[in-house]
């Protein structure tokens, strides 16, 4: 092991669980993203909040807390110094719907965002999910608890969608067809080298 970081270095108080959230889930991350300064973003899903910590210091040197965040997952650093992330929308104060955020890290501004047009509660996955900005300006967006991939355009229209018709049985939740995140790759990606 060359480093390591412990969410007992959290201040409770400063960073509280939220109410509807499993207790026993407080450091839960689904996300930890390396930066190319060496330093790492994190996403605590059951404390609505993504943070940056410090590897030299291992103090936490930047963190967006916003419980319509909804138990968030996938953020992840773009180009422009922005940070793209699936706000799930579970905790919303209203009527649950997911979203795509773009957040400015500098001014904790969403400069961008996707939900869905005619119906916010068309677009929900209450636990997973993911999205990617492609070079074509769309975003790749995984709305996984209903197993649905799609491309939106800017301006939030969606331009095609896939339903994954593969479906597993859980004991607790039946058949479900759920995705946990999904990515675009170009035909000369490096991931898809040596493949048929």
């Amino acid at each position: 092991m060359v480093w390591e970081w412990h969410f007992t270095e959290f201040d409770n108080r400063q960073f509280p669980i939220h109410r509807n959230a499993n207790r026993w889930s407080r450091g839960h991350t689904n996300t930890i993203c390396p930066l190319p300064d060496g330093n790492y973003l994190v996403s605590c899903k059951s404390l609505n909040l993504i943070f940056i910590i410090d590897r030299q210091t291992s103090k936490m040197i930047w963190h967006y807390q916003n419980d319509e965040m909804g138990g968030q997952h996938d953020a992840q650093l773009l180009d422009n110094g922005n940070i793209l992330l699936f706000a799930n929308g579970a905790y919303a104060a209203d009527l649950h719907h997911s979203q795509v955020w773009e957040l400015n890290p500098t001014s904790n501004d969403i400069v961008w965002q996707y939900r869905a047009i005619d119906n916010p509660q068309a677009f929900f996955s209450p636990h997973i999910g993911g999205c990617q900005h492609l070079a074509s300006g769309n975003t790749l967006v995984c709305e996984g608890a209903k197993g649905c991939i799609f491309e939106t355009a800017p301006d939030g229209n969606v331009v095609w969608e896939y339903i994954n018709p593969y479906t597993n049985h859980t004991p607790a939740f039946g058949h479900v067809n759920w995705l946990f995140r999904a990515r675009h790759y170009s035909p000369n990606a490096i991931e898809l080298r040596n493949r048929p």
